[in-house]
């Protein structure tokens, strides 16, 4: 018998000489009042076959047979805790059925959890993982998909739970079976928090990491013991109704992955689990095998028919089932007494942190608003957070309920996620026209984060190829909440201003500057910033194709503003959201730029999705408001999405604008596959603009009309295009991309 399971035993024993005063109050369909036999119901893993689960417990309801334990693994212990916390079988469906379970598994975070500066990591650097640094070892993911999405849903739907001292103080007393990581024991969870249990039951080894409680690294007990109808013996059941939902297996033409062969590998060790559980079932013991068979572990979408399955057979066991049924105001009289035992909102009279990071106590206490004195706001407190983990330094953020002698203190807690201490981000950008023309950048960033109680950063980036870029910041937040901050930079940075003539490079000039800046600034939520600066520096432009020339130096001093605005889901392939930006620079004489210009840009694009089919509105304009000579000064448009058919920044003026609707299905998407995760995309675009070298020259006679059809894959690496383009004019360009258009 494990330790938890031991040390939950004596108080389960007394709670069950309190029931059996009760059940004598219980009698048979006879209506004579008899001794009732302690039953429980053990639920085995199986991944969307434990749906079927539902359909056995709703017969037991309808024959009214009563449940005095719980007992649960992988899938079926998911159902079996949320049913034991008092949660409806038709709330368990909705939420197995209309949960998106690709986007939980998606090992991407969802950017709504991030902050505006960690979405910024997404636009600059493609590649969806970080390494983390600690120790100076680096720190590689331990699963293909983290379990943040998966533990916050878990703490959602189980909210009601929080503040038990154990989880015979549920509705129906439970049991989440799981494995220890380190010394291979199986444990069976009966304390603690309900959801980081269920979330331990799930932790399939190498899909989900480890789930760490009360200092042990637990997954899924399925490997040791899938129907552990022993844990319901040592309990004290005297009938076991046993649910073996089988165990997702492929054929062997699927077998194509050393992923797949892995996972077949660790279903059949799951499959004689289960099979040695049964053989420890005893005659009294009833064994429920529903007949059902799920195309992924992952699909749901026959919920329905799996339910069904479940049903039927339990109704074929009901000649073992009706001796144990209680008559209708027994049974209804136990469903009341169930039910008082959920936990109503609590009022919350003190606030308090649990937090094992650098970053204080006061930064994480200033994103919580509940008020004190009044009662749990849990669709608030859930927002909270949100907010919270988007601070980008938690592997885990959750809440418990403590008590208090006039009402309950909320105790948020916080575990450091150590890979985002000090962590590593990387992107790629290659291109090629088939004709010859190709060009890449690779790069990295550097971020140190948790500097100081304020939650400083230092940012350094480096790349390499056409853009050439080496940068630093330090980023210091001012106040608690994070939403004021001060910003100190400096960098160099080199890139091709291009002449085309007939598709073909003419002349290029490369351009290098050397800033550096100060700026202050104010964050909005996690979707918005607004930031002011000054800066100074200087610059050289020399001609790298075409007609020799001297070298032109010039220098820079002005001020900068930038507003910016962020709801996009997805960085690549966009559903829904808004980003927009606007930037001004504004070069001045006075501060010590050899000329005064100002240069402003703006950017507003779109999202919306219909089902399958996602269409991506927006427009791009770029002005020099003063209309003055410098290569460094030119504004450039071409390309993919930017008037497509014509290359890459082909197209240069002082003034360039581009409207464009973009046009993307949704294809095809496996969201098991964690870093190999893939989801394919068929498009087209059509696009309006130009670039122009007066402002008097802007019309809509002027414009180009443009458009492309493409093939695009959101792969762990960035968005990847095959594309071909077609301009007004004749212009025509075929497109490899591996990294986002301009």
């Amino acid at each position: 018998m494990s330790m938890l399971l031991r040390t939950t035993f004596v108080p389960s024993a007394l709670l069950m000489l309190l029931s059996a005063l009760c059940l004598a109050t219980e009698t048979g369909p006879s209506g004579v009042p008899a001794y009732r036999p302690r039953i429980a119901v053990v639920m085995g893993g199986g991944g969307a076959h434990a749906v079927a689960n539902l359909g056995v417990l709703a017969e037991l309801e309808h024959q009214r047979v009563p449940i005095d334990l719980i007992v649960g693994n992988g899938a079926g212990g998911l159902i079996g805790g949320l049913y034991a916390s008092g949660m409806s079988i038709e709330a368990i469906r909705a939420l197995l059925t209309e949960t998106d379970w690709e986007d939980i598994f998606n090992p991407d975070t969802n950017r709504e959890d991030l902050s505006f500066r960690r979405k910024q990591d997404d636009d600059d650097f493609l590649i969806k993982y970080k390494v983390g640094i600690r120790d100076g070892q680096a720190q590689l993911p331990t699963s293909l998909v983290p379990n943040g999405k998966l533990g916050r849903l878990l703490q959602k739907v189980t909210a009601n739970t929080r503040g038990l001292g154990s989880f015979d103080e549920l509705p129906i007393p439970y049991r989440a079976i799981t494995m220890d990581m380190i010394t291979g024991e199986l444990v069976a969870l009966g304390s603690g928090a309900l959801d980081r249990a269920l979330l331990a039951t799930l932790a399939a080894p190498g899909t989900l990491p480890p789930v760490e409680i009360d200092g042990r690294l637990l997954v899924t007990g399925g490997l040791l013991n899938n129907l552990p109808v022993d844990i319901a013996h040592d309990w004290g059941a005297d009938i076991i109704i046993a649910v073996d939902v089988g165990v997702f297996t492929r054929p062997v033409e699927d077998l194509n992955s050393v992923f797949r062969i892995v996972d077949q590998v660790a279903h059949l060790l799951q499959q004689d689990s289960t099979q040695r559980g049964i053989a420890q079932m005893r005659d009294t013991d009833i064994l429920i095998q529903p007949q059902i068979n799920p195309e992924a572990e992952t699909d749901f979408s026959d919920a329905g028919e799996d339910i069904a399955a479940g049903q039927a057979a339990t109704v074929a066991v009901s000649a073992r089932l009706v001796p144990l049924a209680i008559d209708q105001t027994a049974y209804q009289t136990r469903v009341t007494r169930q039910a008082a035992r959920r936990i109503l909102d609590p009022v919350v009279t003190r606030v308090t942190i649990a937090n094992d990071s650098r970053v204080a106590d006061a930064v994480i206490r200033s994103k919580i608003s509940q008020p004190l004195g009044a009662p749990l706001d849990k669709p608030q407190l859930e927002s909270d957070l949100r907010d919270i983990y988007a601070l980008g330094v938690f592997r885990t953020v959750e809440f418990d309920l403590l008590d208090e002698t006039d009402g309950k203190a909320l105790e948020i807690r916080t575990i450091e996620d150590v890979a985002s201490h000090k962590f590593w981000r990387f992107g790629v950008s290659l291109e090629d026209d088939f004709e010859g023309n190709s060009a890449y950048t690779g790069s990295a960033s550097f971020n140190w984060t948790q500097i100081n109680r304020l939650n400083a950063e230092w940012r350094s980036v480096a790349r390499i190829g056409e853009l050439q870029q080496l940068s630093t910041e330090f980023y210091q937040p001012v106040v608690d909440s994070g939403k004021w901050f001060v910003s100190v930079g400096a960098g160099f940075v080199e890139r091709n201003v291009n002449s085309f003539a007939d598709d073909a490079i003419v002349r290029q000039f490369r351009v290098n500057q050397t800033v550096g800046q100060v700026a202050v600034g104010r964050v909005i939520g996690n979707t918005g910033q607004i930031r002011l600066g000054i800066m100074r520096g200087e610059g050289k432009s020399r001609v790298n194709i075409g007609p020799a020339a001297p070298p032109l130096a010039f220098d820079l001093g002005g001020y900068t503003a930038t507003a910016a605005h962020d709801s996009y889901d997805n960085v690549n392939f966009p559903k829904r959201g808004l980003k927009a930006s606007a930037t001004w620079n504004g070069q001045r004489d006075s501060l010590g730029s050899t000329i005064d210009v100002d240069l402003v840009t703006g950017n507003l694009s779109i999202a919306n999705t219909w089902g399958a089919h996602s269409l991506l509105t927006g427009v791009t304009v770029q002005s020099q408001l003063n209309e003055v000579e410098g290569v460094q000064n030119l504004l450039l448009t071409g390309g993919l999405f930017s008037l497509s058919g014509h290359q890459r920044d082909s197209l240069s003026g002082r003034h360039t604008g581009v409207a464009r609707a973009i046009y993307y299905r949704q294809i095809r998407s496996n969201p098991l596959r964690g870093f190999l995760h893939a989801t394919l995309y068929l498009g087209g675009s059509l696009e309006l603009g130009n670039a122009w070298r007066d402002s008097d020259d802007i019309s809509l006679s002027s414009s180009l009309l443009a458009g492309s059809v493409f093939v695009g894959l959101d792969t762990f690496i960035g968005p990847v295009y095959f594309a071909g383009g077609l301009a007004e004019g004749g212009e025509s360009a075929i497109y490899l991309f591996i990294g986002r258009p301009n």
